[in-house]
């Protein structure tokens, strides 16, 4: 949600569709690629350290 200060509010909002639809394709990946626990990472974190 946005209110537009200045310019053509249709022109804005084409203009950002591009980027709404990069973010919206990327959620998924951040959303795979966060640890489920601490326990998890620290896992990780030990196992990259040897």
């Amino acid at each position: 949600n946005y209110q537009v200060i200045f310019g053509n509010p249709l022109e804005i909002s084409e203009y950002f569709y591009h980027y709404r639809a990069i973010w919206k394709d990327m959620v998924h990946r951040i959303e795979s690629n966060r640890f489920k626990n601490i326990e998890e990472k620290i896992t990780l974190l030990e196992q990259r350290e040897k």
